[in-house]
């Protein structure tokens, strides 16, 4: 595996080298390039008897299948302290006052001695690592000494056919084999990782957002951002972590559709709500105002608003949005691949979405099931929206696979989060590394 581990490395030095030149413009980039060894180096001192679990997650997303998991392990352990990084600045920096999270960093470049450095500080008993951020110098130094890593909520990597080549087949199987345990999100992927042999306990299980989906769903019919007496009248789309792209074809067909005898009212929200981007929108998407502006806690204010369209112009509030759906549209189909659908499928909403799903374990089964529909164009778009608007037994019946989709699938937040309690009292483990590294690394 030498000549594999020499390439990578060369890889990650160069992708070092780009982000030292791209942080001098991108103000993302330089926050997390000021942050990274400053947060390792004000890491608490871990205490004699203290346990810590480190959950990594590439960004805010993925950090969604984690929390599950760390709430349950919580609830039942709470003095085991609970470590998490990312790698890029958007997670770091929604996440950094998560309030079951003891201590929030950015996880370091992934060189050996970089990894040296962070695991003699961080002391864990055990890593999670979420979906598919994996980094392969950080669990060779895990793994030296025994320090247990699983790979939660695993899903393959989205170029099967690359992945399993000849050509890569012995890396795939020898990056993933460092792990101890691999959660994959369904059986298809878990089949995937078996087939090129990977030396890992594997288990096939689901994705844990769906978990927690429930509870949150729950949580916003409560106590809605909108008040559901606004749009009960109106027939509502929700479309949610949009791009361009997405945003065009969906303008385009509400305007012809407004045009008809039917009324409909979109709730818009992008995925970046910069003020060009929010510009943008205001100037193309006519009737609308922005979430910002209205009395939310006034229905008589909601009440004048009639038919306008919402164009939200904050983050975090998706989630609770998709309460005042009839049904859904997700983003970035059209770009590298599909945003959650977990979430409007959790409350029983017919989707639609661009074509770019197969990174997706839960679009890509919502697919297959016919609870969500792909859009390959404007007409497609427009004849869906017409559909669920004329059709009430189909919406009704995509709606309803959707809810049962994410009902089945519970239950994987339970079964990993007691692993993971099972493992940790069963044995202490030492990171094993000389605290010199840390000096040395200085």
């Amino acid at each position: 595996m030498f000549f594999y581990r020499f390439i990578y490395n060369i890889i990650i030095h160069i992708g070092n080298l780009f982000l030292a030149f791209k942080g001098r413009t991108d103000p993302k980039i330089a926050e997390r390039k000021k942050n990274v060894r400053k947060l390792l180096d004000e890491m608490p001192i871990k205490a004699n008897d203290e346990k810590r679990i480190w959950f990594h997650a590439s960004s805010m997303g993925e950090f969604e299948q984690a929390k599950p998991i760390i709430e349950k392990i919580k609830a039942q352990a709470p003095d085991i302290k609970i470590f998490c990084s990312f790698f890029s600045p958007s997670g770091y920096l929604n996440q950094l006052h998560y309030e079951f999270a003891d201590y929030v960093f950015y996880m370091p470049i992934d060189t050996k001695s970089k990894a040296k450095s962070a695991i003699a500080k961080i002391q864990p008993d055990l890593v999670v690592f979420v979906r598919y951020d994996v980094w392969l110098n950080h669990l060779v130094v895990l793994k030296e000494p025994g320090i247990p890593t699983l790979l939660i909520c695993a899903s393959f990597p989205s170029n099967v056919k690359l992945a399993s080549s000849a050509l890569l087949k012995p890396f795939s199987r020898y990056i993933y084999s460092h792990f101890d345990k691999i959660y994959a999100v369904s059986k298809l992927h878990g089949d995937l990782f078996r087939s090129i042999g990977v030396n890992a306990e594997i288990m096939d299980s689901s994705d844990t957002r769906l978990d927690r989906i429930s509870t949150q769903v729950a949580k916003a019919r409560s106590k809605p951002i909108i008040p559901i007496e606004f749009t009960k009248d109106t027939m509502t789309l929700v479309a949610g972590s949009t791009w361009e792209k997405d945003e065009n074809l969906l303008i385009e067909a509400l305007e012809s559709i407004n045009k008809s005898h039917f009324r409909l009212r979109m709730i818009l929200v992008p995925h970046e709500p910069r003020i060009e981007n929010i510009e943008r929108l205001r100037n193309s998407l006519k009737n609308h105002v922005l979430l910002s502006s209205m009395n939310i806690k006034n229905l008589d204010e909601f009440e004048k608003l009639g038919n306008n369209h919402i164009i939200v112009d904050s983050i975090g509030k998706l989630l609770f949005l998709y309460a005042n759906a009839d049904f859904a549209y997700v983003g970035n189909g059209f770009g590298k691949c599909v945003h959650s659908t977990s979430e409007p499928a959790g409350y029983g909403l017919p989707i639609a979405t661009g074509p770019n799903i197969s990174g997706s374990p839960d679009a890509t089964e919502l697919h297959r099931i016919g609870a969500l529909e792909v859009i390959k164009n404007v007409d497609d778009l427009y004849n869906w929206l017409i559909l669920m608007l004329e059709n009430l037994v189909q919406r009704s019946t995509q709606g309803d696979l959707a809810l049962k989709y994410v009902n089945e699938g519970k239950g994987a937040a339970d079964l990993i989060s007691k692993d993971i309690l099972g493992s940790i009292a069963n044995k202490r483990y030492d990171s094993g590394l000389d605290k010199k590294v840390v000096e040395n690394e200085k």
